[in-house]
């Protein structure tokens, strides 16, 4: 797994899935947020983040 970007909501990382090259968003949690909170904000993210591509 190599970094590809770090931003403020997420970080971008080129991996191999299947002898192809992938690009992973791998979302961090909020320390700020309520815990269940942020899993739910961040879980529906990342659902609906394809359908906007």
């Amino acid at each position: 797994m190599v970094l590809i970007k770090k931003g403020a909501e997420a970080s971008l990382y080129l991996e191999n899935w299947h002898n192809r090259k992938v690009i992973m968003k791998r979302r961090l949690p909020k320390k700020y947020r309520i815990p269940e909170l942020d899993l739910m904000i961040r879980s529906q993210r990342t659902i609906h983040e394809p359908h906007i591509i």
